[in-house]
């Protein structure tokens, strides 16, 4: 599976962690933080991580990546494919293609899913 960096208007760019489902084994909220990238009407991407987290930790993740794309013109994320599927929204074809997350990268920064993938 190849690691690509793909780049996005920042305006295209979407972040945000799903609600979670109780884990009673851990006695936490699990989470997802999310990326989603609207390519054009009918092709979206989608990034998320390779586990879901504690609520908390998908919140900052948010958080962090918000900052990072704040008054950004350009915003590139890196991940590996993780395959694509199509699905009717509205009577439309839409094609959805699979990341998983690895990298989001501005001028201000950057934040990673494993430690020093950054440097």
């Amino acid at each position: 599976m190849g690691y690509y960096w793909q780049c996005f208007p920042a305006k295209n760019v979407t972040v945000w962690y799903d609600k979670g489902i109780y884990d009673p084994y851990d006695k936490v909220i699990r989470s997802d933080p999310h990326i989603s990238i609207k390519a054009s009407p009918m092709v979206i991407h989608e990034y998320e991580p390779r586990r879901n987290f504690s609520i908390d930790y998908a919140k900052k993740k948010v958080i962090v990546w918000k900052y990072l794309m704040k008054n950004e013109k350009y915003v590139c994320i890196g991940g590996a494919f993780a395959g694509t599927h199509k699905k009717i929204a509205n009577g439309r074809e839409i094609i959805e293609h699979g990341w998983i997350f690895e990298n989001l990268k501005t001028k201000k920064g950057c934040d990673s899913y494993f430690s020093g993938w950054c440097k």
